[in-house]
């Protein structure tokens, strides 16, 4: 059997569950990237505000958040291609981080056709350069061209909500390319005695 000196086996390897993030052998695989949640399940995975890493997979902070000034949500967006039946899409112009376990919001946000506004949930499950993949394949094609465009927004996930009165909650504004969705999941009780608007954005 190996031996594990700070997550390290005897074979120079890390062991499962570990990671030597820093690139510094003196301190051995120094992250367990099965509960840190800026280095889940591999080195820079970064969870999203609000989520815990548990067994190398971003999931919600259990008893949940309240907001209670202005907070901007859905940032990590992207222009995005991608083909019906197909569990990988293309990210063009990348604006944030997408890292597995997001949850995702694909949206055909302008075509002369009928599929203008049509959307799609998914969930990352995978990242590399500008491809990503999704947990299940697409119902239908999602197309960034000169006529069109489709984006792809981290949908923000809450275990519970509270948007106090002093609080609101609002999303970027459009930009020709990407922006003007705000979406938000929330898997217990949401309240919301301030505001959350989108109006001229």
């Amino acid at each position: 059997p190996s031996v594990c000196a700070a997550g390290r086996g005897a074979g120079g390897t890390c062991n499962a569950g570990f990671a030597n993030c820093d690139g510094n052998a003196a301190n051995g695989c120094e992250v367990n990237t099965n509960t840190d949640p800026r280095n889940c399940g591999a080195c820079g995975r970064a969870c999203p505000t609000g989520n815990t890493c548990v067994m190398g997979m971003c999931t919600m902070a259990p008893g949940g958040t309240t907001v209670t000034g202005p907070t901007v949500i859905n940032v990590p967006a992207a222009p995005v291609i991608g083909m019906a039946g197909q569990r990988t899409v293309m990210l063009v112009q990348t604006m944030g981080t997408f890292v597995p376990g997001q949850r995702v919001i694909l949206h055909q946000t302008q075509s002369p056709g009928s599929d203008a506004g049509r959307y799609e949930f998914n969930r990352v499950t995978a990242v590399s350069g500008q491809m990503v993949q999704l947990e299940t394949p697409l119902a239908g094609a999602f197309t960034t061209d000169a006529t069109r465009r489709a984006q792809i927004v981290v949908v923000q996930e809450y275990a519970a909500l509270t948007v106090a009165a002093t609080g609101s909650l609002t999303a970027p504004a459009w930009n020709g390319q990407i922006g003007g969705i705000l979406a938000v999941e929330v898997a217990g009780n949401a309240s919301v005695l301030g505001s959350v608007n989108m109006d001229g954005r």
